[in-house]
């Protein structure tokens, strides 16, 4: 239950919207505007990663990673998405 707490309504969620976002445009895009969505894919797995690590250490400061770095990805995805979005209406 707390994790559901965590990723849908705590620090969490920017990590859940991210994911969203990235199966999204993942969807949505085609050719080189999906090649362009995937670069954080490899550096937010990395987050993952860490962030179980530090958990599994019992740090008390085991999701900052993913909190500080979530948004990040979703800027970056939301930017390119809107370009390639637009770019294809026209």
């Amino acid at each position: 239950m707390e994790w559901i707490v965590f990723f849908f309504f705590g620090f969490g969620l920017p990590f859940t919207v991210y994911v969203a976002v990235q199966f999204a445009l993942l969807i949505k895009l085609h050719g080189s505007d999906k090649v362009k969505i995937i670069p954080p894919i490899p550096v937010m797995a990395y987050v993952v990663w860490v962030t179980v690590k530090a958990y599994a250490a019992e740090s008390n400061l085991w999701p900052i990673m993913l909190i500080l770095c979530s948004p990040v990805a979703i800027l970056y995805l939301w930017v390119v998405g809107y370009f390639a979005l637009r770019k294809r209406e026209s």
